[in-house]
């Protein structure tokens, strides 16, 4: 929790359904972020990948780093993501995202973001979103991302429950392509 301490962490397990395979892609993650000053955090995830790929089962360890600028309305961040190389095998290369999200009111945000793998700047995928937060403790969320080269777009919602002590999150993606699976992800944050 960056909010009230200048330190945080979290340690995550997902599963991801895929298309080519009745067994599911997993990982572990360890992550820590900090702030290294009013405006700038910094964050490093470590992460253990295991599963299917087109060309056969693989696993790799590897590691995401990012930070971010909150320029009061304005928020600003870069990641780059599998430094050590990812894995051919399960589709996860090194890639670089940068994004702004802007917020009226801490209640109504908008977000656009890049995707572009390390050897070319050339952005790969473009998505944006909004995001509503109630009073209610409750957030709702839409977005939409496209990857033009390949023709492939999705649609996506979710939404939070978010108390200071305890954040449940549920989004599903619905993919615009025939034969592909419509992704539901859970999740669950808690401040100790």
């Amino acid at each position: 929790d960056t909010q009230t301490s200048g330190i945080g962490g979290g340690l995550g397990y997902f599963r991801k359904g895929v298309d080519y395979s009745e067994d599911p892609l997993q990982g572990l993650r360890l992550a820590l972020a900090g702030r290294a000053s009013e405006v700038i955090g910094v964050g490093a995830t470590a992460k253990l990948v295991w599963g299917p790929g087109r060309a056969g089962h693989d696993n790799f360890k590897d590691v995401d780093v990012g930070a971010i600028a909150n320029l009061g309305m304005i928020k600003a961040g870069v990641t780059a993501t599998n430094l050590f190389g990812g894995s051919e095998v399960l589709e996860q290369d090194r890639e670089l995202v940068a994004g702004t999200r802007v917020g009226y009111n801490e209640v109504l945000f908008m977000s656009l973001a890049a995707h572009s793998k390390f050897q070319s700047l050339s952005p790969f995928q473009y998505s944006a979103g909004a995001e509503y937060m109630t009073p209610y403790y409750v957030t709702l969320r839409a977005g939409y991302r496209t990857r033009p080269s390949v023709a492939q777009s999705w649609w996506g919602m979710g939404a939070s429950f978010m108390s200071p002590r305890l954040s449940v999150h549920y989004a599903t993606e619905f993919p615009n392509q025939d034969q592909t699976v419509t992704e539901h992800l859970i999740g669950a944050t808690m401040v100790f």
